[in-house]
């Protein structure tokens, strides 16, 4: 199934994420900021509700910072 970036969920992201940090094919730019947004979403930690606060996050930095138009490939 694919998805756009803008349609998936932080775990479905990070997923694809590692899965193609060894393969070479994004550029610099494209890691860098990937590895920045996945870190300033892991940095939150609520006492409750972990998932939903990160998803909230992951939706407002998705928009702000990952103007990429790639399509996921999400294994299910």
């Amino acid at each position: 199934m694919k998805k756009k970036i803008k349609d998936c969920t932080f775990k479905e992201f990070t997923g694809w994420a590692n899965a193609r940090a060894c393969d070479g094919r994004w550029s610099m730019l494209d890691a860098m900021n990937s590895i920045s947004v996945i870190s300033m979403v892991y940095e939150v930690k609520p006492l409750f509700f972990r998932g939903r606060v990160r998803e909230a996050l992951w939706r407002k930095l998705r928009d702000q910072y990952l103007n990429m138009e790639a399509e996921i490939e999400i294994e299910r």
